[in-house]
C-alpha cells in the first residue's frame, strides 16, 4: 500500500510496498513518479500520470484493478495488479489518494511455463495425428497405430498435467458422469 497526498507527494507506504518494490519510494509530485519504471502493454514506459494513484488524483475516482509490469528498484522485473482510490475529506475536499497492490510475478510465470508446455504437448499430438494419417493414405497401419498411441500418449500427459496428479494408466480416463459420487 502506497498513500499520497492531493499533490502526489508519497506519504505512507507499508513493508509490503517495500517488500515488493526492493526498497522506497519517495517524490514530491506526480511528475516525479516518472522516475518509477513500469510499462503499457506495449512496452512503452509509464510517465507519472500514467500511474493509477496519478489518475485517480486527477479524476477523483477509484481506479480498478490493473494488472502492470514492473521494473523494480533493485533491476529485477515483476508483474503487479493494483488499484487506487482517492481519499476525501468530510467536505468533500480531495485529501489524497490510496493504492493496494499484490505482486503476482511467480503466477505470471506460472502461466507462461503452462502456456509453453500446452504448446508443446500440442504440437506433438498434432504431428502423431498427422502421421497416422499420412501412414494410411500409404497403407501402413502399423506405423498409423504406433503413431495414434504416440498421440493418445501426448493427450494422456495434456491430463495428467492438468490434473496435477501421477498418471493415468492407458485406458483409464472416462467420462464421469457428475451425479456420480463415485
Amino acid at each position: 500500500m502506497i498513500m499520497s497526498d492531493a499533490k502526489g507527494r508519497l506519504v505512507l507506504q507499508n513493508e509490503a510496498a517495500e517488500r515488493i518494490w526492493a526498497g522506497s519510494a519517495t517524490a514530491e509530485s506526480v511528475s516525479e513518479w516518472g522516475r518509477y519504471r513500469a510499462f503499457h502493454p506495449d512496452g512503452r514506459p509509464f510517465e507519472g500520470a500514467d500511474w493509477a494513484m496519478a489518475r485517480c488524483l486527477e479524476r477523483q475516482e477509484v481506479v480498478e484493478a490493473e494488472e502492470f509490469h514492473i521494473q523494480r528498484f533493485d533491476g529485477s522485473l515483476g508483474w503487479l495488479v493494483g488499484s487506487s482510490a482517492p481519499l476525501l475529506g468530510e467536505a468533500g475536499e480531495l485529501l489524497g489518494a490510496v493504492s493496494i497492490f499484490v505482486d503476482v510475478t511467480e503466477l505470471k510465470q506460472v502461466e507462461a511455463d503452462n502456456r509453453r508446455r500446452a504448446l508443446e504437448i500440442n504440437d506433438d499430438v498434432v504431428q502423431g495425428v498427422t502421421a497416422a494419417r499420412i501412414a494410411l493414405e500409404v497403407d501402413r497401419p502399423d506405423d498409423a497405430r504406433e503413431s495414434l498411441a504416440e498421440a493418445l500418449a501426448a493427450a494422456r500427459k495434456i491430463v495428467n498435467d492438468l490434473l496435477g496428479g501421477g498418471p493415468l494408466p492407458a485406458g483409464t480416463l472416462r467420462r464421469s458422469d457428475p451425479a456420480d459420487p463415485a
